[in-house]
C-alpha cells in the first residue's frame, strides 16, 4: 500500500478540518473549493492523538472514532527504558532499534487486492453464524 495518510495529533484539529478527514474516509473524495478530488481505491489513515494535554484540544466522537480499524495505546516508557534510549542517542547509536519498516514485503498486488474488494459483495453469511457472532459480542 503506498497511499498513507498520517495525522499527528487528530484531536488538536478544528472540528472542520476532523470532519473533512473523515469525511475522505467515508467517500473516498476530498473537495477543494468547488472541485472534488478522488482519493485512491486503497489509502490508510494513520492517526495521532495526545490524550494528556486537553488543552486545545477537539476530541473525536464516537461515531467518528468507529470510522477506525483499531487503537494502540502507546505508555510513555518508564525511567529504565528512558534511560536506555537516552544512551543510544548520546552514544550515537540511535539505529541500534533497527528500521522495521525497511523489512516490509509486499504479500499482494493492487490489483489483486482490488480484485478480493470486489468479491467482498459476493461473500453470504448464514443467519445462524451472525447470531453466534452476536451472542458472542453479547457475552463480552
Amino acid at each position: 500500500m503506498h497511499e498513507c495518510v498520517l495525522v499527528d495529533e487528530i484531536n488538536r484539529m478544528p472540528s472542520k478540518t476532523q470532519s473533512a478527514l473523515l469525511q475522505a474516509m467515508a467517500e473516498g473524495n476530498i473537495v477543494v473549493g468547488q472541485q472534488t478530488y478522488d482519493l485512491p481505491d486503497q489509502f490508510m489513515v494513520i492517526a495521532t492523538q495526545n490524550p494528556h494535554d486537553r488543552v486545545g484540544t477537539f476530541p473525536l466522537p464516537q461515531a467518528q472514532l468507529d470510522r477506525f480499524m483499531c487503537e494502540v495505546v502507546v505508555q510513555a516508557p518508564g525511567l529504565e527504558e528512558q534511560g536506555k534510549i537516552l544512551n543510544q542517542i548520546s552514544e550515537g547509536r540511535d539505529d541500534t532499534l533497527g528500521r522495521p519498516l525497511n523489512n516490509i514485503l509486499s504479500v499482494i498486488g493492487h490489483a489483486e487486492l482490488v480484485s478480493l474488494q470486489s468479491e467482498y459483495n459476493n461473500i453470504t453469511i448464514s443467519s445462524s453464524i451472525t447470531t453466534a457472532v452476536a451472542q458472542l459480542i453479547q457475552d463480552q
